[in-house]
């Protein structure tokens, strides 16, 4: 029932939004780093970190110069450090950014615009060491940017 509702809810807003401008992008980044250091016929590990984080991004034009929108986030990190005993540090974290941008100059396809962004985010920490998981803490956080940026 939960997704027949959600189907019903997304056609209306298809329909009532026919006529309108959509916007979509995002970001997706993926970083590794580590490997061993060799020295004198002995080879030990060194501290490696792998991080991967998806961001996609949409709004709908409210008029010619406003536009609403918002950003999701979500991320993983892994974090490795080697000895007796290994250390592990997995962090996780999930956001939502809604947005309002203003456009107030355009001549052809340039434009300068304004945005207010309001982020909420929440990121959880886990630490392995010698075989025992413990939860970190917990981290939520609200932020508010303004910036100026332009558009080609």
């Amino acid at each position: 029932m939960k997704k027949f509702s959600l189907l019903i809810v997304v056609f209306l807003m298809s329909v009532s939004f026919a006529s309108a401008q959509y916007f979509v992008g995002g970001g997706l980044n993926f970083n590794a780093s580590g490997g061993k250091i060799e020295s004198d016929g002995t080879s030990e590990d060194k501290p490696s970190s792998t991080q991967f984080s998806f961001h996609p991004k949409g709004g709908i034009f409210h008029s010619e110069k406003l536009m609403f929108g918002a950003e999701l986030s979500f991320s993983i990190r892994k974090d490795k450090t080697p000895g007796n005993p290994e250390t592990i540090e997995r962090t996780t974290g999930f956001g939502i950014s809604p947005f309002a941008r203003y456009y107030a100059f355009q001549m052809g396809k340039f434009s300068l615009f304004g945005q207010g962004q309001l982020k909420l985010s929440t990121s959880s920490t886990e630490l392995e060491s010698g075989g025992t998981t413990t939860e970190g803490p917990t981290i939520n956080r609200i932020g508010l940017s303004v910036f100026s940026g332009y558009c080609i």
